[in-house]
């Protein structure tokens, strides 16, 4: 009896889908065209929960997408030789669920050892971060300015781009460059005291990089992962310089963020004044999380339980104008934060959003998503959030009409 239940159910669903599919081609003839493919210039800004590298991450139903990348090194081992493999296989498992990717590659420590023997200047310093693998350790970084340096670096850009910005699954790509051992904007102090003029030609290899970034995705999304302490003092001039910049360049098609969200008390001068005085001027704005709330020792969430630590760094990021959040994968997976996760969900999505996976359109997919959950409720197995468009509970002829009613049509039309 369960066997023909079962069997049952996937006839009912297969049948929704079929009858949705022809509601929806009857109702556009005469109408409207047929929708087209969406179209690269049309390609969405992440929005909602983004996993960090973890695919473990991507079965969860609050969450939009991950965060993908890696060393330089990793992907041109030798000079115009390219590595595409680890970026293609997690963009494809990406896809299986539906969801999008944004990408990073860090030059800085992860720089290849060819660019040096080509001549690019290098200095070695310890790395004084307890929270790198490096810690403690002697690591040979770029001399941020030199010019070896940032042709190598543009040119790997530029294919970076050629295989990625006309991927529809690639919401964003983070901009970097002139970074030394993450993807934020820190410089050591043995880098700033090497020339009293260091600010300027910091800026300057930073608009070489936005420069490159521009030519190399003019159809995806371009984040800054600001940062505003170089050299060991904090200097708030070159984010911003760098930041207006990248904002007249690109218009709605920049986002700026930081790395270091938490739940602490207090915020720090870039989200609670620069950050949000771009997000006026029409950036997009988007945060990852510090650290993990569930496993935090250092307190480096905050003081809180894990709950109250992530809910107060969200409320943060949303007061700072955030449209999305790079979680830790501890958090995304832990059954105590998912209300937080419900919350940032809530938050972002229009109260009646029906392109459902975020590819930019409302299409068969949108349509599919619904006919998979149909008829479920939230202790069903089969049950999906997201197609809950009306967040009544249950998903039925509601959520159906909803989704036929916009079917083809692109971005926010949906509001």
């Amino acid at each position: 009896m369960q066997g023909e239940e079962e069997m049952k159910t996937k006839m009912l669903r297969l049948t929704l889908l079929g009858l949705l599919v022809s509601e929806v081609l009857l109702s556009l003839m005469g109408i409207m065209e047929i929708p087209k493919v969406m179209s690269i210039d049309t390609k969405a800004a992440p929005i909602g929960v983004f996993g960090i590298h973890s695919s473990d991450a991507l079965s969860n139903q609050y969450v939009m997408g991950l965060s993908i990348g890696g060393f330089w090194k990793m992907f041109e081992p030798s000079e115009g030789q390219y590595n595409w493999t680890p970026i293609d296989y997690e963009i494809s498992l990406i896809e299986s669920y539906g969801k999008k990717a944004t990408i990073a590659v860090l030059p800085g420590r992860g720089t290849p050892e060819w660019v040096y023997l080509a001549g690019a200047e290098n200095v070695t310093v310890i790395d004084l971060n307890p929270n790198h693998p490096t810690y403690g350790q002697n690591v040979t970084l770029p001399v941020p300015w030199d010019t070896v340096y940032l042709q190598k670096w543009s040119n790997f850009v530029a294919a970076l781009g050629q295989r990625y910005d006309s991927n529809p699954s690639v919401a964003m790509v983070r901009m970097s460059g002139p970074n030394a051992f993450s993807l934020e904007m820190i410089l050591p102090s043995e880098i700033m005291n090497l020339t009293v003029n260091s600010s300027d030609l910091v800026v300057n290899a930073w608009y070489t990089t936005v420069d490159a970034f521009s030519s190399a995705f003019p159809h995806t999304q371009k984040e800054l992962h600001a940062h505003h302490m170089f050299g060991g003092c904090s200097n708030l001039t070159i984010p911003d310089l760098v930041a207006n910049y990248s904002l007249q360049m690109f218009g709605n098609m920049f986002m700026m963020g930081t790395a270091y969200l938490n739940g602490k008390p207090g915020v720090d001068p870039l989200t609670g004044d620069v950050i949000p005085r771009y997000a006026s001027q029409g950036a997009k704005v988007g945060f990852q999380m510090v650290w993990s709330a569930t496993n935090d020792p250092r307190h480096r969430m905050g003081d809180g339980t894990p709950q109250e630590n992530l809910k107060n760094a969200v409320d943060k990021g949303l007061n700072a104008g955030s449209q999305y959040f790079e979680i830790y994968t501890a958090d995304i997976l832990n059954p105590d934060l998912q209300g937080v996760l419900q919350y940032i969900y809530d938050n972002l999505q229009p109260s009646v959003h029906t392109d459902l996976n975020n590819d930019g359109v409302v299409n068969i997919i949108d349509i599919s998503i619904v006919a998979k959950a149909f008829g479920s409720k939230p202790e069903d197995p089969n049950w999906n959030a997201i197609a809950d468009i009306d967040k009544n509970g249950i998903i039925n002829i509601l959520d159906v009409s909803k989704v036929a009613k916009d079917f083809g049509k692109t971005g926010w039309e949906t509001l």
